[in-house]
């Protein structure tokens, strides 16, 4: 009798072992099936960033963007070193007047960034009127 029970038992826990380890293969077949999917996923995105760093340089050549610049801007002429100025040429410009800042903003942030654009008006009202004579 207590034979027949140890092998009732060993058999009972034959069955959960064999359904646990059925179940983990599942398991694992399912993961290796994601894998499978992130990998290939992987891989497509690594040949579509070739083809955009491609497609880049080719948009990019120094050749290409001359002939668009010429045939979309032919007006365009490059920058002339006079042309540059620094900011701090722009806030301490006597083009800028006390007057032109706002009174009603007590904000340095404010009277500057009218101050800037105060000038940035004059500037291309004169460069307008230099244009035209």
């Amino acid at each position: 009798m207590k034979l027949n029970k140890l092998i009732l038992f060993a058999m009972v826990c034959l069955v959960f072992v064999g359904g646990g380890v059925s179940r983990i293969k599942y398991k694992v077949v399912s993961l290796r099936a994601d894998l499978q999917s992130v990998n290939d996923e992987i891989e497509k995105s690594i040949d579509d960033l070739s083809v955009f760093q491609a497609e880049w340089s080719y948009l990019n050549k120094p050749e290409r963007l001359k002939m668009l610049c010429k045939k979309y801007f032919p007006t365009m002429v490059p920058m002339e070193p006079h042309q540059v100025i620094s900011y701090q040429k722009i806030v301490n410009s006597e083009l800028i007047e006390e007057s032109d800042c706002s009174n009603d903003s007590n904000s340095s942030t404010a009277k500057r960034d009218n101050a800037l654009g105060t000038f940035l008006d004059k500037m291309l009202s004169e460069e307008s009127r230099a244009g035209r004579t």
